[in-house]
């Protein structure tokens, strides 16, 4: 499973996160989080995504609290690192594909 710094990481290396992380440190870390208890939780892929996308129209879309991040270019681009967060292999599935 993918740690919260690698999430992190990943967020400062794709431009358009790493803008939203810059100027909502705070909502951006808290979302991550969120992805986390979700997947601890064992919340269906798709009730988790739909949750935190949810709490993101505060970060993004026509919500967004920064003008900046009212353009649909940045919900598509955080629809998309949640969902790859959320896919991300449980350990046990890492530990059996090392295995074979």
């Amino acid at each position: 499973m993918i740690t919260r710094k690698q999430a992190l990481e990943a967020i400062a290396q794709h431009y358009d996160l790493s803008l939203l992380y810059e100027l909502e440190p705070h909502r951006t870390e808290f979302l991550v989080d969120l992805a986390f208890e979700c997947i601890s939780m064992e919340e269906s892929k798709q009730s988790a995504l739909a949750g935190l996308m949810q709490y993101a129209t505060r970060l993004v879309g026509s919500n967004a609290v920064c003008p900046e991040f009212r353009m649909p270019k940045y919900e598509r681009v955080l629809r998309g690192y949640l969902d790859w967060l959320l896919s991300s292999p449980e350990p046990e599935d890492v530990e059996h594909e090392v295995a074979s």
